[in-house]
């Protein structure tokens, strides 16, 4: 009986490891993907108010292109003092 009952609980803690190495290795895809899209949005800001810049509007190219750099900073920050 306790031969039985322990082949159980090393199944059932089979399944629970596997099952957090799973979620552990899909954590990563998601912070690639949110660190693409973030990229791209930064990338767009910066486009933006050098094009704005470009066309003489250098007040609100400056503001535009200041608040995609600061965005990427405020993200940077906060993420080392998480880590």
């Amino acid at each position: 009986m306790a031969e039985i009952e322990g082949e159980h609980r090393r199944g059932l803690e089979k399944i629970m490891v596997q099952s957090d190495v799973d979620s552990a290795s899909a954590i990563p895809k998601e912070v690639r993907l949110g660190q693409i899209f973030a990229f791209f949005l930064a990338l767009s800001f910066l486009v933006a108010g050098a094009f704005l810049s470009y066309h003489g509007k250098q007040v609100s190219g400056t503001i535009i292109s200041g608040a995609g750099f600061v965005g990427i900073v405020t993200a940077f920050l906060n993420r080392r003092k998480v880590d």
